[in-house]
């Protein structure tokens, strides 16, 4: 007779003799397994998503740098920057 395993709650099911009792616990195993499997794929869906929306905000982001960059470029073109700058320096030339 082959030893059997003893948890906590008791032996094993899936150590019975008990063919009735042992394809029970194989039922339910299955049915574990599948439902573990369904939720892998639920949460692998989910990352999917989000590694996707992740992406969105990076390229959006890097859109705004972009948009930043070229006002600042602008505003150092402004008339009225330059001249305030120009002002700024002929004030700390005195």
């Amino acid at each position: 007779m082959p030893q059997q395993h003893v948890t906590p709650e008791g032996p094993d099911p899936i150590d019975s003799t008990d063919p009735d009792e042992l394809r029970a616990e194989i039922l339910r195993l299955r049915d574990l397994s599948i439902g573990m499997t369904s939720h892998a794929e639920v949460l692998g869906e989910r990352l999917a998503d989000l590694q996707t929306r992740n992406e969105q905000l990076d390229s959006a982001v890097n859109e705004l740098n972009d948009l930043n960059q070229a006002l600042h470029v602008e505003l150092g073109r402004s008339p009225l920057i330059r001249i305030a700058r120009a002002v700024a320096r002929r004030l700390k030339l005195r």
